[in-house]
């Protein structure tokens, strides 16, 4: 984050060799730098000087990239679909991709093609491994490498914005099989961790083998950055104080569209009807997911929904997943899940399940979350173990899904409906509205709005308050369904009742709070509905709860003018004047409880 300009004394120190001032917000016209003639390797790029670069040892001019923008200066937008690059090697040529050399020894390379660009920080240089690559069939470029001692990013240029899929090929051909070194870095696509501690030896089972990874990465501003990052792990200076650490890549190729497959065509300009996405999770293999969840056996299945059934899997870094494994039947083609996976990996927040990596392969498409180890609500909430849910847990579960709605409704870039907040495993396409979770107007008329969600929320706050589901058979007429039951209770001036027998030690004006702010969220008009910010604000206290109107149909017309035996219009007047004392007292902010990241929407 430096700033000013770069000062001319610098350039003159006679004992420099090299001088990097990457990634800063120095600002000033680069030809003083296009002046330097005593070979010093410099490296100025992604600051705020504008010109031309043109140092030792480029092939040809450089338009700076500009760190506010983001963009290329003077570049044409839009017209390339890929490129390949040998690493640290000469240029390639393969049966159907042609590898750009990139064997050049300073901190900065532009191909000539301009096309892509290198750039180093800490040291780099090109490496050619003197044995042979165990198992190369001579179709990938793995004799040479690029070595950065701490960081190496190369840059796609004038990239026209699509999808793509970014192909990475490594081979250790410095550390030996008998070495005790040990070479572990990081690796980003346009900013998102793909690869933490990625150690080539250990992940291919030996040196100068080759392995090959492979990324989706969405390019929106004409700019695809791969980043190589050593972050000080692993061994340095072995053996024998050599500098033989730090990150180490020995072929890059990208192409337009994204398949984990073979890319047959080579490098193919044909676009693809995916929806692009903002991050860039890690693409597991079939097999890899097949071994994690033991051939997604019986034993290892979590739940089944609209979209297919979901396993937990034991991944091979010791971590547990759940594994969605969408059917074939669903309505869920591979356009929709890669919206899916456009979605959920764009979005992070504490109470929001994190995506963890997706596959498609072999024409199945399957989803990789975290595992939550607490189970589902419904579970905790109705299993054996309900009796362990106090209601400062489920206060916390409720505060915590509002939030995380609150996120998806006004806090993400583009607003995101969750369209199926509920707590058993069933699609709401399926059975939702007949168990109640689905809001009328998006039943009854097909319309969904940000306000369905929020209907939802209410139904799911009620049944966390009450103990039971939204609808329960074995119970009276009257209590059948639990958000008329709410209604009559609170007509009855007794809405306390529906709190859950079980719940002991609760404070009465936190629950009775809750318990209005989920019957405002599941008014069956809309426009009557509050936002979900709102609606945590007044859980917290920090707003007043709005008055609940008299009762409405799913029309939004009042009841009482369809029942003879209601109480009249200025009875119903008086109690909820008599009523609206609770709401019109100002709360404080309670500050026993804060959100755990329990709970959010599934």
């Amino acid at each position: 984050m430096l700033t000013g300009s770069v000062p001319e004394s610098l350039l003159q120190i006679r004992m420099l060799k090299s001088l990097d001032i990457s990634f800063n917000r120095l600002e000033g016209n680069v030809s003083l730098l296009n002046q330097v003639t005593n070979k010093i390797d410099v490296n100025p790029i992604w600051n705020l000087l504008n010109g031309t670069l043109s140092l030792h040892g480029m092939k040809s001019a450089l338009p700076l990239l500009d760190c506010v923008s983001n963009m290329t200066c003077g570049y044409s937008k839009d017209e390339n679909f890929n490129f390949a690059i040998n690493a640290g090697g000469p240029a390639y040529y393969g049966t159907s991709v042609t590898y750009d050399a990139d064997d050049e020894t300073t901190s900065v390379y532009v191909a000539p093609n301009n096309v892509w660009l290198m750039s180093s920080s800490g040291g780099t240089r090109p490496l050619i491994s003197a044995a042979g690559i165990i198992g190369a069939n001579g179709s990938v470029p793995l004799r040479s490498a690029r070595q950065a001692l701490s960081s190496l990013r190369y840059f796609g240029l004038g990239i026209s914005n699509d999808l793509y899929t970014v192909e990475l090929q490594f081979s250790e051909i410095l550390f030996g099989d008998g070495t005790v070194g040990r070479r572990i870095f990081d690796v980003y696509i346009q900013g998102i961790p793909v690869l933490r501690n990625f150690d080539i030896q250990k992940t291919a089972n030996g040196s100068n083998r080759p392995i090959t990874k492979k990324f989706p990465a969405n390019v929106s501003n004409n700019i695809l950055d791969i980043h190589f990052f050593w972050a000080g792990k692993g061994t340095c200076c072995v053996p024998d104080g050599s500098q033989d650490y730090g990150a180490l890549v020995s072929a890059i190729y990208v192409y337009s569209g994204f398949s984990p497959e073979n890319n047959v065509d080579g490098l193919s300009s044909k676009k693809t009807g995916f929806t692009s996405f903002e991050g860039t999770p890690v693409v597991f293999s079939l097999s890899d997911l097949q071994n994690a969840t033991n051939g997604f056996h019986a034993e290892c299945k979590l739940g089944e929904g609209g979209f297919g059934s979901v396993y937990k899997g034991l991944l091979a870094d010791g971590s547990y997943a759940a594994v969605k494994v969408l059917s074939a039947a669903s309505l869920q083609g591979q356009q929709e899940f890669m919206n899916e996976v456009n979605l959920i990996t764009a979005v992070q927040h504490r109470n929001l399940v994190k995506l963890k990596g997706c596959c498609l392969e072999q024409g199945q498409a399957i989803l990789v979350y975290e595992f939550l180890e607490n189970g589902s609500l419904d579970m905790n909430l109705f299993g054996q173990e309900s009796n362990s849910l106090g209601w400062g847990t489920r206060f916390e579960i409720i505060l915590g899904i509002a939030r995380g709605i609150t996120y998806l409704h006004e806090e993400c870039q583009t607003p995101i409906i969750h369209r199926d907040i509920k707590e058993p495993g069933t699609h709401c396409s399926e059975k939702g509205f007949f168990k109640g979770y689905m809001a009328p107007e998006y039943a009854f008329r097909g319309k969904l709005t940000v306000k369905a969600d929020v209907y939802s929320f209410g139904v799911l706050a009620l049944e966390i308050v009450s103990g039971r589901r939204i609808q329960d058979s074995k119970e009276s007429e009257e209590k059948e369904f639990l958000i008329d039951w709410a209604w009559s209770l609170h007509e009855q001036d007794g809405i306390l009742g529906i709190i859950d027998p079980l719940l002991q030690g609760y404070q009465e004006e936190e629950v009775l709070r809750t318990i209005y702010v989920a019957m405002l969220c599941a008014l069956p008009v809309a426009q009557l509905r509050p936002m979900m910010s709102r609606a945590v604000s007044m859980l917290l206290g920090d707003a007043e709860v709005t008055p609940l109107p008299p009762k409405l149909d799913y029309l939004g017309v009042p009841m009482w003018r369809y029942k003879q035996n209601l109480r009249t219009q200025n009875e119903t007047s008086t109690s909820s004047s008599h009523r609206s004392s609770f709401y019109s007292s100002s709360y404080t902010k309670s500050d026993s409880l804060l959100l755990s990241g329990l709970a959010g929407p599934r």
